[in-house]
Order: structure tokens, then sequence, then C-alpha cells
């Protein structure tokens, strides 16, 4: 079962304009080869739906959204690696294959304070694309 804050996490990902060809691909993964081997796909998968990720890209340009399409396009693969790990992380969860205790975000959030570190007087802040972690009965990160 998701929480709260996972369930919002996995609505923003598919909300993402360049993330619907890859969770179409995503979601055919899990249903043919199963959640643990979906993640060996991940990069056949993205590759698979880039193609379609470029006319999105492309129709974005067209409409005024974006000026760059070679930039957007470096940015955004960054990004849907992430998204699906996360997409496929979240939904292996949902199935009840992952402890309810452990969770995975791409938010700084609560750990923003626990990872700061100081250098030459000022806070610096890890640039951090997962997190993953585990709870105790306490509630507090491990």
């Amino acid at each position: 079962m998701l929480n709260s804050e996972e369930q919002t996490n996995l609505k923003e990902i598919g909300a993402k304009y360049y993330m619907p060809p890859v969770i179409k691909r995503l979601d055919t993964l899990i249903k043919d080869k199963g959640y643990k081997e979906a993640f060996s796909y991940l990069h056949s998968t993205i590759t698979d739906a880039h193609s379609e990720v470029k006319g999105l890209i492309e129709a974005r340009k067209r409409a005024g959204k974006i000026e760059d399409v070679s930039q957007a396009s470096k940015t955004i693969v960054g990004a849907i690696f992430s998204n699906a790990i996360i997409y496929l992380f979240l939904k292996a969860k949902e199935a009840g294959l992952v402890k309810p205790n452990v969770f995975i975000t791409s938010k700084l959030g609560k750990f923003k304070d626990m990872v700061a570190i100081i250098v030459d007087g000022e806070t610096q802040k890890p640039d951090m694309d997962l997190v993953l972690y585990g709870e105790d009965d306490k509630k507090e990160p491990k």
C-alpha cells in the first residue's frame, strides 16, 4: 500500500508530458516480465520510447513552450530515467513486493538538514535524483 506522498509522486510522474510513452511500455513490461525483471529493461524501454518522446518535445517547441529541442531532450532523458526507477519501485510496492517501511523519492524534503554540509560558511545540499530509505517504528529515517 502506498502512502499519500507516494500516491502523489506516482500521479506527478504520470502527469509529466514526456512520461506516458515510457509508462505505457513499463506497464507492459511489468505485465509480461514481472516487476524485478522490469528494472533490467530500463535502457531498452527508454530507448524504445525515444521517437514518441521526441515527438512530444517537438510539439512543445511548435507550441512555443520550449526553445531548444536538443537541450530539452538532454534534460528529459535524465528525468525519464529517475522517474522510471521511482515508478517501477512504487508499482512494485503497490503490488505488495516492497516492505511498507521502505520508501523511494526524488524529493530532498525531510533529508535536507541531514545531508546538508557547510563549505566556507555556506550551506551546500547535494544534488540527488533518488533517495531510498527505511523507517523504523519511530518514523525516523534510518
